[in-house]
């Protein structure tokens, strides 16, 4: 005895010892039953559960064992106390407020997963949109650089049409003094109209591209705010519905 039977011993094991009369064998009886009830734990090692003695092949091979010898055996109380059993039901009501709760715990992971949804299109039209802004500011760069190298060509002009205006105006004055002919008094003014129109034409380009370069400035300024706004909103999460109890 000391350890739960799991297999039919072999034929050689079984001790004539074994099967006895209960009545005048008290002591052996008292040891055999203190054996079986030190099997169920040896130290930290379990040896099967609260209410078994044996493993079931070594219960059809004594219950066969029993019924071919037609040994008696005394109904006796069972040495280990019964394990209640957790009941495997639950009332109706019990049931309902679980399913209520599950459900209530499905609608608001359904919310939260809309939510993210929500939260992930925001940010997908966010990064499209920041990506067109992108391309946008790359082709007003490089148009801003185009139009610089432009109007330097024009300041450039500028520089070069008020040597012209100077110089028309020496030879005006020069004209006054020499008394040229009307005609070439009349060239010379004209010349000078010229000049003073393509001056002022460069004036007129010169603030058209100032205020584009005002307006690019502006729309550079809104997406940056746009972009923080909705970095903020994301750290911040979704609002997540009331918890259940």
């Amino acid at each position: 005895m000391g350890f739960a039977m799991e297999l039919p011993p072999y034929k050689s094991d079984v001790q004539e010892s074994v099967y006895f009369p209960v009545e005048g064998n008290q002591d052996r009886v008292k040891q055999i039953s203190d054996a079986w009830r030190s099997i169920q734990r040896k130290g930290k090692a379990s040896w099967g559960r609260a209410n078994n003695r044996s493993f079931p092949p070594f219960d059809d091979w004594l219950r066969k064992r029993v019924e071919l010898t037609c040994l008696p055996f005394p109904m006796v109380d069972p040495w280990y106390p019964l394990v209640e059993e957790t009941p495997s039901t639950v009332s109706m009501d019990e049931f309902l407020e679980m399913k209520r709760e599950r459900d209530q715990l499905l609608a608001e992971k359904t919310e939260l997963e809309m939510n993210v949804a929500r939260v992930q299109r925001a940010n997908q039209e966010l990064k499209e949109k920041m990506e067109d802004q992108d391309k946008r500011h790359a082709l007003d760069a490089k148009r801003f650089e185009m139009d610089t190298t432009y109007y330097g060509k024009i300041s450039q002009a500028l520089a070069s049409s008020n040597r012209e205006h100077d110089i028309t105006k020496e030879k005006l004055f020069r004209a006054s003094k020499l008394q040229v002919k009307e005609s070439e008094k009349l060239k010379i003014i004209a010349e000078r109209d010229h000049y003073m129109a393509e001056r002022d034409h460069y004036f007129r380009q010169m603030k058209i591209h100032q205020k584009e370069v005002g307006r690019l400035q502006q729309e550079n300024t809104e997406l940056r705010f746009a972009a923080e706004f909705v970095r903020m909103e994301g750290e911040i999460g979704p609002s997540a519905g009331p918890s259940s109890s």
